[in-house]
């Protein structure tokens, strides 16, 4: 059946907002439901920065389920109400388990799980668990039990992941299981800290089905957990696990451990950043993420655009970029040619093939400017705003591939029976089940020495970037595919008709030196690369 979802809320600074409903008319049918709390509206479901009564869902008073009523304002109520003096309810009626809810001890059952729900508009929505207590009043106010968490997931893989579960855990305080509160008119709810032994009550999990939760590269989500209040100490792990899309077998699982001092109680809210996936440092002070492939233009499309390839061996090869035509997909394109008028440049345009060099941008580097391609293209698959990636400088090429101070930098491999440069993460940890490589960090392999076929899924989930290097397009329109491999920097070279860029034979690794062997007129891939740190 579906669910209705009324009004909102906000969350500010580190509190949980609970609201006091106002009536404009008293003249209801029904006990009205009114939570406790700061605020201006009524709630039972909580959504990061929103939440809802929810028609339909039920709660126990009294030992008996009903059902809640949401109006055309917002107000929640149920009818039929037992006609004794005094009241105690608990939402969701599940939590209710071992003693009757007519006496004052009440022991009720938080889900050690929940199942992840959104509204039309794409809010989450949990149920907060929450008892009642009345006397002689047509009106329940209820008070939370728990405490809430807010994950915030940013994916730092250069792909979209999906999120299957968010695990929070305790390493000694209760967080779900069965919990003994009081209910009558002197007690405030108090839900103490409890240490328990009992695993299973130590942690919380909200559960995903399957591509439900999906994660743009860059982007951020809030998964919000409610948990029973956290002790002194207030350490808790928080566990993703994650895979790339079309690859659900590929799995890992990440932890991150917050200690935040100081007790988590009741009716508050903390934050758990969490990140997922690869980083990789450009500079001694800079970390990037990598795009998920290289940067396409769609051309034979109704509306053309820019995405990155869906796999990162990925390549259009030579299917007519030779030609200077916009209804033609490419991947090879003149030193910045982002499609920005504005440049100078007479072969702005993605699709430009002009054998002279003098007509393409020539102004210094690209870097910072609407001519370097994610800067001023929104890319669909990207998280589809201008401005949020950008072409890696010269110095920052060559720091990344021979530079950083990790054992794997790189390895020139053939993957899927494409050739070209394999590049970890800064904190790469090779799959237990796979072989170690070798020549890593050798820039004078060939391709063939290292074949990598079904081991790539698991690499590629431990954050490994593969850089195909098949084809390049030279003096305009001359397509070549010779095993070479270019891919432009944002910086200009020496004079004005050359450009950095890395430079990969079978035999070589020339990571962003050379600026003498890189005309502007020829087409070269394009990898972009987004600021974190």
């Amino acid at each position: 059946m579906k669910k209705s979802y009324i009004s909102t809320f906000v969350i500010a600074a580190a509190v949980l907002v609970l609201a006091v409903g106002c009536d404009k008319d008293n003249s209801y049918d029904g006990m009205k439901l009114i939570a406790e709390g700061f605020g201006s509206a009524q709630k039972v479901a909580v959504s990061g920065t929103a939440s809802s009564w929810v028609s339909g869902e039920t709660l126990r008073i009294n030992g008996a389920d009903k059902t809640i009523a949401v109006d055309g304002e917002g107000n929640a109520y149920i009818s039929s109400v037992n006609a004794a003096d005094t009241y105690r309810a608990i939402y969701p009626a599940s939590l209710n388990s071992s003693t009757p809810l007519n006496a004052d001890a009440v022991t009720v059952t938080l889900p050690a799980s929940y199942q992840w729900a959104v509204d039309a508009n794409g809010r989450q929505l949990i149920p907060s668990p929450m008892a009642a207590f009345g006397t002689s009043s047509s009106r329940l106010y209820f008070r939370h039990i728990t405490s809430a968490i807010d994950v915030k997931i940013t994916n730092y893989y250069g792909f979209t992941v999906t999120v299957d579960n968010v695990t929070v855990s305790s390493d000694a305080y209760q967080l779900s299981g069965s919990k003994d509160i009081t209910l009558n008119s002197t007690d405030t709810l108090a839900v103490n800290a409890t240490a328990t032994e009992t695993a299973a009550d130590k942690q919380v999990q909200v559960l995903f089905d399957d591509n439900e939760l999906q994660i743009l590269a860059g982007q951020t989500k809030t998964v919000q957990v409610p948990v029973l209040p956290v002790g002194a100490g207030n350490h808790f792990t928080v566990s993703i696990t994650v895979h790339k899309v079309g690859d659900a077998a590929v799995t890992k699982t990440l932890t991150k451990t917050q200690t935040t001092g100081g007790a988590m109680p009741r009716n508050s809210l903390a934050t758990a950043p969490y990140t997922v996936g690869a980083l990789f440092s450009v500079a001694a002070d800079k970390k990037v993420i990598i795009s998920q492939g290289n940067l396409q233009y769609i051309g034979s499309a109704a509306t053309p655009y820019w995405k990155f390839a869906d796999t990162q061996y990925e390549t259009f090869g030579n299917n007519g970029q030779g030609a200077n035509g916009s209804d033609i997909d490419r991947d090879l394109f003149g030193w910045g040619t982002s499609g920005w008028s504005g440049s100078g440049a007479t072969a702005y345009e993605p699709y430009s093939v002009s054998q002279d060099d003098a007509d393409y941008y020539h102004s210094g580097d690209i870097a910072g400017t609407r001519a370097d391609w994610g800067v001023y293209n929104a890319i669909l698959n990207g998280g589809n705003t201008a401005g949020s990636w950008r072409t890696p400088t010269a110095s920052q090429l060559t720091y990344l591939l021979t530079e950083r101070s990790v054992p794997n930098r790189f390895v020139k491999a053939s993957v899927a029976s494409v050739k070209g440069i394999i590049v970890f993460p800064d904190n790469y940890e090779h799959p237990e089940d796979i072989t170690e490589l070798s020549n890593v960090n050798d820039a004078t392999k060939d391709y063939a020495y290292t074949i990598i076929s079904t081991a790539w899924a698991k690499m590629e989930a431990n954050g490994a970037i593969f850089m195909p290097t098949t084809f390049y397009r030279a003096n305009g329109t001359i397509m070549t595919s010779s095993g070479n491999g270019y891919y432009w920097s944002s910086s200009k070279g020496a004079i004005d008709s050359r450009a950095y860029m890395l430079y990969s034979t079978a035999g070589a690794l020339t990571p962003a030196l050379d600026s003498y062997s890189s005309r502007i007129s020829k087409g070269y891939y394009v990898r972009l690369v987004k600021d974190v740190e």
